[in-house]
């Protein structure tokens, strides 16, 4: 049975950062919070919308900003890459990069759709995983966590790989 670290806090997260970490994080319900709304009907209005009052209503929250902003600064002293793997398509690019923006966030974003995230990292080659110590992935989901350790351990990768279960708490 695969265990997960449970956590609801990015800082949590910078405990387990070694030199040349490659962090990977999902974006809706690990860092942003959309409140129960539905990302994609939000995503749609926060691309037509021009009044950025209504704009600054729409945005969602980040899920713990203050250890995001550790986990930013951790990341950078150890050399290490943030980057963002997304279940959302292509389609939810203009939306994610005004989120993004809002909050000074640039890091890159791999949009895996509807392909599993562990079989995105491996068929795509976005990524060389080679380049790392280790592999950090931070995910809401379970079937997300589980599909990334299985294709990494079914394609013989020897890189160390620690997964962790975002729970949102608000």
């Amino acid at each position: 049975m695969v265990v997960h670290i449970q956590t609801n806090s990015f800082s949590e997260i910078t405990n387990h950062i070694v030199n040349k970490t490659l962090i990977i994080i999902d974006l809706d319900n690990t860092l942003l919070n959309y409140n129960s709304r539905c990302a994609i009907q939000t995503d749609k209005l926060i691309e037509q919308t021009g009044d950025s009052s209504k704009l600054d209503k729409l945005i969602p929250k980040i899920n713990d900003l203050d250890g995001f902003g550790k986990l930013e600064l951790i990341a950078k002293w150890a050399e290490s890459k943030i980057i963002f793997l997304t279940s959302r398509t292509r389609s939810q690019q203009v939306a994610t990069r005004i989120i993004l923006f809002k909050y000074k966030i640039k890091y890159p974003v791999l949009y895996a759709g509807f392909i599993p995230k562990g079989d995105y990292l491996i068929e795509t080659n976005m990524v060389n995983l080679n380049n790392f110590n280790k592999i950090v992935f931070i995910d809401d989901l379970t079937e997300n966590l589980d599909s990334v350790l299985h294709t990494l351990n079914k394609n013989q990768f020897t890189i160390p790989v620690q997964t962790f279960k975002f729970a949102n708490i608000n």
